[in-house]
């Protein structure tokens, strides 16, 4: 069983706003302060009203158009990575045996690098995903838990991982339902079809606890 790896990112806490974003919050801000001041007779700026309402009408539908374009920033830092053996998951340098881990819970894992991202209804942020809005929670039967985000792309990717999760799963450590939606199977016919395939596979006799069917 060959292992599989996908890169650890951990996310840097606070509001990020990327450049583009700021010149539309400051000429935001410069269109409403003139308009305020010109509406208490204070200024007289109706010609730069005008002017800076234009430039930011123009400079708005442009960063709109330029998002589709733009691939989201990797606000944070990669840690090593998330390793899947036969008989154990790796966290960086941290090797955990199967016979440690309750569960293995992907709470995130359907964003691809490169492909559009969802949940931007206004424009505000680029549309295509950098792969990171990921999430596991490696819980282990001492109580403790180890969570990160980490990245997929096309070509390296929980889906991609078959044998190893089919693995997992037959062991006791990754749930039926997740197991489906991970590797995309729906269809009635076809998850039961793919049951009755996983009770003929062989678990190369490696099985620390029974597992559960769906």
């Amino acid at each position: 069983m060959t292992p599989q790896s996908l890169k650890i990112f951990h996310r840097k806490k606070g509001v990020y706003i990327d450049p583009y974003q700021w010149i539309l919050l400051i000429l935001t801000i410069l269109l409403f302060s003139i308009s305020y001041l010109d509406s208490r007779n204070e200024y007289e700026s109706r010609i730069w009203i005008i002017g800076i309402g234009i430039t930011w009408f123009l400079y708005f539908l442009a960063f709109i158009v330029s998002n589709f374009f733009r691939e989201q920033k990797e606000i944070g830092e990669y840690r090593d990575e998330l390793i899947f053996w036969k008989d154990k998951i790796q966290v960086g340098k941290l090797e955990i045996e199967l016979e440690e881990i309750s569960k293995l819970d992907f709470i995130r894992a359907s964003d691809i690098q490169g492909r559009y991202k969802k949940g931007y209804p206004t424009g505000l942020g680029p549309y295509i995903s950098n792969g990171l809005d990921n999430f596991f929670v490696l819980r282990l039967k001492n109580g403790k838990e180890i969570s990160d985000n980490f990245q997929q792309t096309e070509w390296r990717r929980l889906k991609l991982f078959r044998e190893v999760l089919i693995h997992y799963y037959q062991v006791g450590i990754l749930e039926w339902l997740q197991l489906l939606d991970i590797l995309g199977i729906k269809d009635y016919g076809k998850i039961k079809q793919f049951k009755e395939e996983i009770k003929t596979m062989p678990n190369n006799g490696y099985s620390p606890s029974p597992a559960r069917y769906g």
